[in-house]
């Protein structure tokens, strides 16, 4: 028990001493005068006896700084020079953000209530209303019977190298048919006609235009579109060169767009621009023409 004792008590005694002393003023040295340096032979016991009452003053302060240290850890504060664990924290990306805009306030706090919300729509309307690529297909395709026998014959000719420069070819009309897949949650109403372009390597030889149509969201909306083919001698005898090589398949850029009007009367242009893969051979035949587009790549832009 001594043994405990001594090591739990002289480590505190020795630092309240140690604050003791660096609290209270030394005294100056001075030299004794000879009546005290008689005291102090005539009283040897005098020095033990201070130094006794020292030891008991400093252990009376020293059980009273122990207790002081010890009401005030029980009432949870932080001590002169105590050092306390911090525990880490995660840092919040969210709140760190949202605390710059709305600050701890009550004016704050609803402001980011409103941030928060606002946030919980967006997620929930924008993959809803976000608009999404429509898709065609070719139903059905008509075409003029003369002017497709014409262009079988300029076509023999062009392959033997008969074709004159100086040559006029007809217009081929062409009416293609075909449904329009809208995948979004909102419709639209084509204002005026949807006009497009046919080119072959950057040269239009075609022109085609669609009839306004009321798109309904998520549905399929059949479209009736006019084409003309004007073509001359120079690029005729290019596409079939290519028809030739690629085995009767034929590579063009069909691009166009139209305005259209959706919901609360806002109005925005669509734009389209396709790469549209043709099998030239399949126009021979009533039942294989709508084959005709054997694979297209499309892209759709909104502004």
């Amino acid at each position: 028990f001594g043994s405990s004792f001594g090591s739990s008590c002289i480590p505190n005694l020795a630092q309240a001493a140690g604050r003791l002393q660096a609290t209270m003023p030394l005294p100056q040295p001075q030299q004794p005068s000879a009546s005290a340096a008689d005291s102090l032979t005539t009283l040897p016991n005098s020095s033990a006896e201070g130094s006794n009452e020292h030891e008991a003053t400093i252990t009376g302060v020293v059980a009273d700084i122990e207790d002081l240290e010890l009401a005030v850890a029980k009432e949870g504060d932080v001590l002169d020079g105590q050092v306390l664990e911090e525990v880490p924290q995660r840092p919040c990306f969210f709140r760190s953000c949202l605390c710059r805009f709305c600050p701890s306030t009550r004016r704050g706090r609803a402001c980011g209530l409103s941030t928060l919300f606002l946030m919980v729509a967006l997620a929930v309307c924008l993959p809803l209303f976000w608009p999404k690529d429509p898709s065609w297909k070719l139903t059905k395709l008509g075409l003029d019977e003369a002017a497709l026998q014409e262009y079988t014959r300029l076509f023999v000719a062009a392959t033997q190298n008969k074709l004159l420069d100086n040559a006029t070819l007809p217009e081929f009309k062409l009416t293609a048919e075909i449904d329009l897949d809208n995948p979004n949650y909102l419709g639209g109403e084509m204002l005026v006609p949807g006009e497009f372009t046919v080119s072959y390597k950057g040269h239009d030889f075609g022109f085609g235009s669609c009839a306004p149509a009321t798109i309904h969201a998520r549905s399929t909306t059949p479209l009736v579109a006019s084409v003309t083919l004007k073509m001359w001698p120079q690029i005729f005898k290019d596409i079939v060169v290519d028809v030739l090589a690629h085995g009767f398949n034929l590579t063009v850029q069909v691009s166009g767009g139209t305005t259209v009007r959706g919901p609360l009367g806002i109005q925005l242009t669509a734009g389209a621009r396709c790469i549209v893969h043709a099998a030239v051979a399949n126009v021979y035949a009533n039942e294989t023409r709508p084959q005709v587009v054997d694979s297209k790549e499309c892209q759709y832009k909104y502004f």
